[in-house]
C-alpha cells in the first residue's frame, strides 16, 4: 500500500518525501478546473441577480393602501378647503400674502397609521375644524411628484405626520409639535390653543 508522503519536506509516514514544486505540478490541473467552476458558478450567479434586478419592478405609489383602520386619508370631508400638493401650496403663498392669514402645511401619507391618529383624534374633530377655518390650509404628500417630495425636503420634515406654520406677519415657517410633554397626541383644546398661540408670533 502507497504511504502517504511527506508535505513540504515533513515525513508523515515511510516512502520518497513529495516535495512542494512536485506537489504543486501533480495539483495544478485540479487547482485550474477548480478555478475555472468557481469562475463559471460566479458569472452564473451574477447573471442571476442580474436578470433579479432588471425584473424587479419598483413599487407604485397607486399599490399602497389609501385607508388606514377605514379611514380615507385622501378624500375625507375633513380636508374640504384644504389647498393640495406644490401647487396648491403656491396658491396658498399668494392668499397668503394678500390676506396675511396664518398658514399651515401638513405632511402626510394615505397610508401612515400616525397621520390617521392625528386625524382621528384632532384634524377630524368638529371642534378643531372650527377653529382652523380662519386658517389657510395645505397639506402635501410626497409620494405625489417630485414637487411634493423637494418641498417636503426643503420644509426639513423628516417623516409623517409634520405640521408647520406660518404667522400672518412671519417670515419663517416653524414646526408645530402636535405632542404633550409624555408623547401623547394633544388634545383638541390643547392643539387649537397651541396653533393660535404660534399664529400670532
Amino acid at each position: 500500500m502507497r504511504q502517504v508522503s511527506r508535505v513540504f519536506g515533513i515525513g508523515l509516514g515511510g516512502g520518497r518525501p513529495l516535495r512542494l514544486k512536485t506537489l504543486m505540478m501533480d495539483g495544478l490541473p485540479v487547482l485550474i478546473i477548480g478555478f475555472v467552476v468557481l469562475m463559471g458558478a460566479f458569472g452564473l450567479g451574477r447573471g442571476i441577480i442580474a436578470r433579479l434586478q432588471d425584473s424587479a419592478e419598483p413599487v407604485s405609489q397607486a399599490s399602497l393602501p389609501k385607508t388606514v383602520n377605514g379611514i380615507d386619508m385622501v378624500h375625507d370631508k375633513a380636508y374640504d378647503g384644504w389647498y393640495e400638493g406644490f401647487k396648491g401650496f403656491k396658491k396658498a403663498m399668494a392668499e397668503h400674502k394678500d390676506s396675511k392669514k396664518p398658514i399651515i402645511v401638513y405632511f402626510y401619507a394615505p397610508w401612515c397609521g400616525f397621520c390617521a391618529n392625528f386625524h382621528q383624534h384632532l384634524l377630524s374633530n368638529p371642534q378643531v375644524i372650527t377653529a382652523m377655518t380662519p386658517y389657510l390650509k395645505v397639506r402635501a404628500y410626497s409620494g405625489d411628484g417630485e414637487a411634493e417630495a423637494q418641498m417636503m425636503g426643503e420644509f426639513g420634515a423628516d417623516g409623517f405626520p409634520t405640521v408647520f406654520i406660518k404667522s400672518g406677519e412671519g417670515q419663517i415657517f416653524r414646526r408645530v409639535n402636535i405632542y404633550d410633554r409624555q408623547g401623547e397626541l394633544l388634545s383638541p383644546d390643547g392643539f387649537i390653543q397651541r396653533l393660535s398661540q404660534m399664529a400670532q408670533n
